[in-house]
């Protein structure tokens, strides 16, 4: 009867960490122990009912308590084992915090009037979108989407699938269609939160083209809020350390004071937002390079998901082993003493 008690607390414990009730579950523990002292108790008083105690003795003298205790420990074993390997498993799973069904990309793009410098060839924003579209040309069967921003952001593509018009949005990216100047990174990285479904159980990757002028102060709180979320930021640094005039319309921007405005780029920013969040900082000089080492990156992170999945189902067996084991010993032992001829 006990045995089959067991049995049935086995079930209850595995669908109560199913649905990670695991405080519940750890409290459920003393239920077998209570219920063992209770049967030894319960024991202990129907023998005495019974009758004769010495009679009653020698009726149930080949019987062994201690083989009878020893089956129960055998099987509590059992039970903590196989609880721990839940438990150690669930931990893991909650502490990588890994999505494994792919990724979804989104691009936020600067689209601020400095991006027209031409200080790359052809200039920033162009070569911005050459690694754009060869990032989107690049990530397979996963999602992305696509933010411009320059002192607000701008949704132009949701994260979809569905990425065939994805390089037209990009190719029409313009300084014109952002109406407010400066550059708003702060914004941008919010809006990228926003765009990107949290409850769904992929990784999440924000790739931001920027020359990293950001006239805000709070792009790297941003950015930690982000980690937070989950969501890894790889910077693209365009344009140079050196600067240049910013051209529009062939003609060099001034500023209030009637002089030409230069802009340089701001590597140590990128750089620090892509490693508050664990992502990384790549300078825009090779667009294929650095296409490649993101989707080398990003490559690498899911295939280590699918080792990670196939480790986790190894360990569950390395614990189920022994349990299988004990079980086969528990099953063998008789609650007869051994050599009894009587």
């Amino acid at each position: 009867m006990l045995e089959r008690g067991i049995g049935c607390f086995f079930a209850i414990i595995i669908i109560m960490f199913s649905l990670q009730n695991i405080p519940f579950v750890l409290s459920l523990l003393l239920l077998p122990v209570i219920c063992f002292l209770w049967v030894l108790i319960w024991k202990r008083k129907v023998k005495k009912k019974l009758g004769d105690s010495f009679l009653i003795n020698q009726l149930t003298d080949n019987y062994s308590s201690f083989r009878y205790k020893l089956k129960f420990v055998i099987v509590m074993l059992c039970l903590s084992i196989l609880g721990l390997s839940m438990a150690v498993t669930k931990y893991n799973s909650n502490e990588n915090n890994i999505q494994s069904n792919g990724f979804d990309m989104v691009i936020a793009f600067d689209a601020s009037r400095s991006m027209l410098s031409k200080d790359v060839t052809p200039s920033r924003i162009e070569k911005g979108k050459q690694l754009a579209n060869e990032l989107i040309s690049t990530i397979g069967n996963n999602r992305a989407g696509l933010i411009v921003f320059a002192g607000e952001p701008f949704l132009q593509m949701p994260v979809t699938a569905d990425l065939s018009a994805a390089g037209m949005f990009i190719n029409n990216i313009s300084v014109e269609d952002v109406p407010l100047g400066g550059t708003n990174i702060t914004a941008a990285l919010r809006l990228c939160d926003s765009a990107l479904s949290l409850h769904e159980r992929r990784r999440k990757i924000v790739v931001l083209i920027s020359d990293g002028e950001d006239h805000d102060a709070y792009a790297e709180k941003e950015a930690d809020r982000l980690r937070q979320d989950g969501i890894n930021i790889f910077t693209i640094g365009v344009g140079t350390a050196a600067g240049s005039y910013i051209e529009d319309n062939g003609q060099y921007v001034k500023d209030n004071d009637g002089k030409f405005v230069t802009s340089k780029l701001n590597e140590p920013l990128l750089k620090n937002i892509s490693a508050i969040t664990g992502g990384e900082y790549f300078f825009l000089d090779d667009v294929n390079n650095v296409s490649g080492r993101i989707t080398g990156i990003l490559n690498d992170q899911n295939n280590k998901n699918s080792n990670d999945k196939l480790n986790k189902s190894v360990f569950h067996w390395i614990f189920l082993i022994p349990v299988l084991l004990l079980l086969i010993i528990e099953c063998s032992i008789p609650e007869i003493k051994s050599g009894y001829n009587k």
